[in-house]
């Protein structure tokens, strides 16, 4: 029987040989506020230290996870900015360190920080219809890049990061990012990851070969501390990011 952990920002179902997060906080697209990405390294932490085999980590509603949350970004400082992405980052440690297989599933869009936690994962179901965005690097910070480089390859990698561009699923699914197309609309999550261990234990030898290609533990953290390292006003520059948006939006 599961045993379930609620709070306001994300469910967590534990059964025997599996758990499973759900990201909850759907009046806010998932966004990854302080408070979630803390509720999230505490359960990821516990889950290192006591696996129970099978990770699923999904969205709830229509987005799987829409990155940082920019609210109340003009009254942080550079400092708990830097902060708060140094802890997503370790996050991002933690999921690749855990000893059990990882499973991703998006019904919804996987923006920014949420697209890394995405990718992050051994196994990526995304819906037809999610859509991927990789903007960090316009402010300045490189979060996860190795890892998304791993798995799509330098040049699409690249393109993604710089130009911040939008990547349907049927891209995402050609070059890697998706490893499965679902139709997720009314399906179980749960019986979706039951189905594709067969799979996964398929394909054993690509998976230790992905194993031997996957960065160094620690790399991308030191990669994340040293672009916040070289930002001299990391604030200004994510609002000029917000303002250029905000702008193309209009236009």
């Amino acid at each position: 029987m599961a045993r379930l952990m609620k709070s306001d920002l994300i469910r967590v179902f534990h059964e025997t040989d599996s758990t499973r997060v759900v990201l909850d906080d759907a009046a806010h697209h998932n966004k990854l506020s302080a408070e979630l990405v803390e509720e999230l390294i505490g359960v990821v932490e516990d889950l290192n230290t006591n696996p129970t085999g099978r990770l699923t980590i999904e969205g709830s509603h229509a987005t799987f996870c829409a990155g940082f949350d920019l609210d109340g970004l003009k009254d942080l400082t550079n400092e708990l900015l830097a902060w708060r992405f140094l802890r997503i980052g370790y996050l991002l440690e933690l999921l690749y360190a855990y000893p059990g297989v990882t499973v991703a599933v998006a019904r919804g869009p996987a923006i920014g920080a949420g697209a890394d936690i995405f990718a992050a994962c051994d196994i990526r179901v995304a819906s037809p219809s999610v859509y991927f965005r990789f903007p960090g690097a316009q402010f300045g910070v490189i979060l996860g890049s190795r890892r998304l480089v791993s798995l799509v390859g330098g040049a699409a990698a690249a393109q993604w990061i710089t130009v911040g561009n939008t990547i349907n699923s049927a891209s995402a699914l050609n070059v890697g990012l998706v490893t499965h197309l679902r139709d997720l609309t009314n399906a179980d999550v749960e019986t979706i990851a039951l189905e594709l261990l067969p799979s996964i234990n398929q394909r054993r030898a690509r998976q230790v070969a992905a194993l031997m290609n996957r960065p160094e533990p620690g790399v991308g953290l030191a990669d994340l501390a040293m672009s916040i390292n070289l930002s001299t006003d990391l604030k200004a520059q994510m609002l000029t990011y917000i303002n250029l948006r905000l702008r193309d939006r209009k236009d």
